[in-house]
């Protein structure tokens, strides 16, 4: 079993994208990173019928907003 620390994340409206940068990358200063790729792969085309499955509608609201 892995031993887990606890660590104080920035509180800043970002804490879910810069808790798993930390787990993924090492370091919650690559959050932006992180989000860039989840937003990537949430806007493929082969994820598409999976969301329309769930009800869910994946659309971009404008400039870099979901």
């Amino acid at each position: 079993m892995t031993d887990f620390q606890f660590q104080n994340i920035k509180t800043d409206g970002f804490c879910g994208f810069r808790a798993v940068a930390t787990l993924v990358y090492g370091s919650e200063d690559n959050y932006c990173q992180f989000k860039k790729e989840m937003i990537t792969t949430l806007e493929d085309e082969k994820y598409r019928g999976h969301y329309k499955q769930m009800g869910i509608m994946v659309e971009k609201k404008g400039n870099d907003l979901w």
